[in-house]
């Protein structure tokens, strides 16, 4: 018997999109055996916005409305769609999954053929911590990856063995806070 798929799930769940951790629980769990899905998006909040990225968004915003940033929900936009192709690539989670405030979740998209990926993290309201270390997973260990934050200007180099032995490094300042971070293959670096 060969399965065949008969449904997209382009809204994943019910619950309020409200909750920026809850929407980061949900991308986590979901990546691991849902290839495509999406949900909601409404708020120009950096953070939460983030929170609800997926591979299908759809805005959730009343046009008519005058409450709305609309310059930054263009930016966040833009930037989902900078990213958008990474959700293509390997999920591999870089955190354990937890419900609690004071933690940090994470996890990597890995796109094997062109050699690149994206890390997203989130430290939550409660955490304490302003930097962590993000061993990544599916990489050339024999290669040297260009990494950017894509908030900061200019990149660093890393090499594969480095970035999954060591780990990224990564701080937010914010509490709560979000980044994104982009890595490829530095071309001719064996």
């Amino acid at each position: 018997m060969i399965w065949k798929p008969c449904a997209v799930p382009l809204w994943r769940s019910d619950y309020g999109y409200d909750d920026p951790p809850a929407m980061q629980d949900l991308t986590y769990g979901l990546a691991m055996w849902v290839p495509f899905f999406g949900t909601g998006l409404r708020s120009s909040n950096p953070y939460s916005f983030r929170s609800s990225m997926t591979i299908a968004p759809t805005m959730q915003t009343d046009p008519r409305s005058r409450t709305i940033d609309y310059p930054a929900l263009n930016r966040l936009g833009l930037q989902w769609r900078q990213i958008a192709p990474y959700y293509y690539g390997d999920y591999y989670p870089l955190t354990p999954y937890s419900t609690e405030q004071a933690d940090w979740m994470a996890w990597q998209f890995n796109r094997l053929e062109p050699g690149d990926g994206m890390v997203q993290a989130f430290r939550r309201s409660q955490s304490p911590m302003e930097s962590a270390r993000f061993k990544l997973r599916g990489l050339d260990l024999t290669a040297q990856y260009s990494v950017r934050n894509i908030d900061m200007a200019g990149e660093s180099q890393f090499s594969g063995l480095e970035l999954e032995e060591k780990g990224l490094p990564v701080a937010i300042k914010d509490q709560p806070g979000a980044v994104i971070i982009l890595y490829k293959q530095v071309k001719g670096a064996h």
